[in-house]
């Protein structure tokens, strides 16, 4: 998990409070970030300080945060806010793009939640949240999307989940054990076309019977010199605290031989 280092949240508080009380409280965008609340305001700006901390030894807080981003090579920020159905907490997640002869980006997320009346922050490793589950043993399901150029001739789509569990006043935020790995998966741009049939890629979660699909190609031209689609489908099962692999199927095309 990545290690975050943090600076007093009361401190970032009142800086930002400051600043919006100083402009008439009219800023409304932040490097593409649009929040809907003066309280949303304060909490995204904190956690965007806490992530220019986390690329620099030190800040200048006297610059405003185009300039610290413009020195850090940080393009745009844009936030997302996703809650929990039943409003146990709330994943902020800035996606942070920085671009050279292409685009990358970077992401920062951090649970916020109520433990016996104090708000506490938790920083963790998602992407951009596309949907969160309740389950049982007051154990959630979260899944997210990224993306990525490695290349300037490669595009991917990438996709996971991860669990959240609650326990008293704390929580974790764990993986899930797929193939002697974490769940998790790219998808290079192009090679759906070969699968036209599936809507790739994807993963699903299936509240009756707490089952989670998920589908999704891949090709070995670039990384590997052989232009063999792969395409992966298949389900966990919900057992013990857990998502476990119950099946997958692997389908195979291989280009060089047609």
């Amino acid at each position: 998990m990545t290690k975050y280092k943090t600076m007093p949240f009361a401190r970032c508080l009142l800086l930002l409070a400051t600043t919006l009380l100083l402009t008439g409280c009219t800023e409304k965008k932040l490097h593409n970030i649009r929040v809907e609340d003066l309280h949303d305001s304060l909490i995204v700006k904190s956690y965007v300080y806490e992530m220019l901390h986390e690329n620099t030894d030190s800040i200048d807080y006297s610059l405003n945060t185009d300039s610290l981003m413009q020195e850090l090579g940080i393009r745009d920020v844009y936030e997302t806010v996703a809650s929990a159905p039943d409003g146990k907490f709330r994943i902020f997640t800035l996606e942070a793009e920085s671009c050279g002869a292409y685009c990358n980006a970077s992401w920062y997320s951090w649970i916020r939640y109520n433990a016996n009346g104090k708000m506490k922050s938790y920083p963790a490793n998602i992407n951009t949240v596309t949907s969160i589950h309740k389950i049982a043993d007051n154990n959630y399901l979260v899944t997210d999307n990224s993306w990525g150029r490695p290349a300037s001739v490669l595009t991917v789509e990438c996709m996971s989940a991860k669990m959240v569990a609650f326990s008293g006043d704390s929580l974790t935020v764990t993986d899930i054990p797929y193939h002697n790995s974490n769940f998790q998966f790219c998808q290079e741009n192009g090679v759906f076309e070969s699968f036209p049939e599936e809507d790739t890629p994807y993963i699903r979660f299936n509240s009756k019977t707490e089952e989670l699909e998920y589908c999704y190609a891949n090709n070995y031209a670039y990384g590997y010199g052989k232009d063999i689609d792969t395409l992966r489908h298949g389900t966990f099962t919900y057992r013990n605290g857990t998502f476990v692999l119950k099946n997958e199927k692997v389908t195979v095309i291989n280009h060089e031989t047609e």
